[in-house]
């Protein structure tokens, strides 16, 4: 009998110990609570990958990737991808990731997982994972490295080549530090390289324009190809044209800069070439075309638009801002017309008015050939906006005009070095102020270079070539068409400048 309660008491402890169990495998799995936070990115354990051998892979093999932590499974939504292309099923359990082929294993693929992959604490992978597998018995191990410059660390970089015809032949990421690899992979001489800060799509021609980028400076090799992360060569478009009268109007493009439109006067179509003049007879559409320029490159804007000329306008134009130097710039709030016969602008000295020669530098801006004067008149009837409104009924009189504070004395800090360089192109060396961001360029002579004011601070020090056609900045590359970037080195330390000292340093382009 004692036997007997014995096992019926055992079987209900089984029973309960059972329903426990299955009641805590079906509970949901969830982010960890409480504890102290955790700043660690995860990581993967590579001596438990299942298959332990990338050779001789089964046709319908599952890889098992095992983490040091359970892993985010939202995070893994496009962050697992298979070279050459195939559907896989990808199954998160906890700290794990199972890849299954869809329909088999063929030959030589990689397994990539992007840093975007994510603990529950958002801690991304401080690199990516590439993994070969072959289902024979031999595997293509080549390999394709190199640094990435001018990076955010905390952003992530994808890097890719490509082909002459825009393929994609294979994608990587960088890691934190910048430093990115392809393994078993074979490169051609003609392809390139391309980083985009985040993704590279199907569309990274056009992505360049938006996105920071970098594209290689020379055929790839093996383990060196430095490649400098830029901004977007961003191409600005025309939003609309917004008319302050019938006569003048601004043109607003899609980087907030605008552009003065002048109609129908003919006052102005031999004043410059920094606005745009147009005859328009307000019956029919009005078609605007524009060069335009950015850093690396030139392009033309084109739209039509419909314009109405019962456009009122009663408001005088003001003078906005006042500039002192050598001389006096006058900076109005529209484009003005001085009366030809009258000079506006004099000074009064022993009861005798000194008249002040001027000059059109825009439409709404008037050169001075006198910036020393304190005390500037300018007789407002003599000017006018487009539309007839008078700059004032009489008189403007400006005052302190020169500033008279004397520059307090500065102290400056040098750096000198040379240049090792076998190119045939120009090289450009620049300082940038770490503290200010400002930046200081000198050109290379004879193989040497010298800054001689510099302020005190810390200094990020690397040298290029040159051959930007539209400003001295650096050619970081482009697409359209396919044209490579320009050798570069980095000084590998930040240089602390002191005033009175010189820091000499050597610089080596590849």
């Amino acid at each position: 009998m004692f036997s007997l309660i014995a096992v019926i008491s055992f079987i209900k402890y089984l029973f309960f110990y059972i329903v426990i169990i299955l009641i805590s495998n079906c509970a949901s799995i969830g982010g960890p609570g409480g504890g102290p936070s955790d700043p660690l990115a995860p990581y993967l354990l590579k001596d438990y990958i299942i298959p332990s051998s990338n050779l001789n892979v089964s046709e319908n093999q599952t890889i098992k990737l095992f983490f040091n932590e359970r892993i985010l499974p939202n995070s893994a939504i496009g962050s697992v991808r298979i070279e050459p292309e195939m559907d896989v099923k990808i199954d998160i359990k906890s700290d794990a990731i199972f890849i299954t082929p869809k329909t088999k294993w063929n030959g030589q693929f990689k397994i990539f997982i992007s840093r975007h992959l994510s603990d529950y604490h958002h801690n991304k992978l401080l690199s990516p994972i590439e993994l070969l597998f072959s289902t024979s018995d031999s595997i293509i191990t080549n390999s394709i490295s190199g640094n990435l410059f001018n990076t955010d660390s905390t952003k992530v970089y994808e890097v890719a080549i490509i082909n002459r015809d825009y393929e994609i032949i294979s994608k990587t990421e960088a890691d934190n530090q910048g430093t990115y690899r392809f393994s078993g992979v074979n490169s051609n001489p003609q392809d390139i390289l391309l980083a985009i800060e985040n993704r590279i799509y199907d569309t990274f021609i056009y992505d360049i324009r938006n996105f920071n980028y970098g594209i290689s400076n020379k055929e790839i090799t093996s383990v060196y190809n430095p490649i400098y992360i830029s901004k977007p060569i961003y191409r600005s478009s025309i939003n609309n044209i917004s008319l302050v009268n019938k006569h003048f109007g601004k043109i607003n493009l899609s980087d907030g800069t605008q552009l003065i439109l002048i109609l129908n006067n003919p006052d102005y179509d031999q004043v410059g070439s920094n606005y745009i003049y147009m005859d328009h007879s307000y019956k029919d559409s009005l078609r605007i075309s524009i060069k335009g320029h950015n850093h690396l490159e030139e392009y033309i804007m084109d739209k039509t638009v419909f314009l109405s000329e019962d456009v009122i306008d009663t408001i005088p134009p003001t003078i906005n801002q006042k500039y002192s130097n050598d001389s006096l710039i006058l900076e109005f709030s529209e484009p003005i017309l001085i009366d030809l016969k009258k000079n506006p602008f004099y000074s009064v000295m022993d009861s005798i008015n000194n008249y002040i020669s001027y000059e059109y530098l825009l439409p709404h801006l008037i050169y001075l050939n006198e910036g020393d004067s304190k005390r500037i008149n300018i007789n407002c009837p003599d000017i006018s906006d487009l539309n007839n409104n008078f700059l004032c009924d009489s008189l403007i009189t400006l005052y302190n005009l020169v500033d008279d504070s004397q520059d307090q004395e500065k102290l400056f800090g040098k750096i000198k070095g040379d240049i090792t360089y076998s190119g045939q192109n120009k090289i450009i060396v620049e300082a940038i102020n770490l503290d200010t961001g400002q930046i200081f360029r000198e050109d290379v002579l004879n193989n040497s270079f010298i800054f001689n004011q510099l302020h005190q601070g810390d200094y990020q020090i690397w040298a290029y070539e040159h051959i930007n056609l539209f400003e001295d900045s650096y050619f970081s590359g482009t697409l359209e068409p396919i044209k490579m970037s320009a050798k570069f080195s980095f000084y590998d330390e930040q240089l602390y400048v002191r005033a009175n000292w010189t820091n000499t340093i050597s610089i080596d382009i590849k």
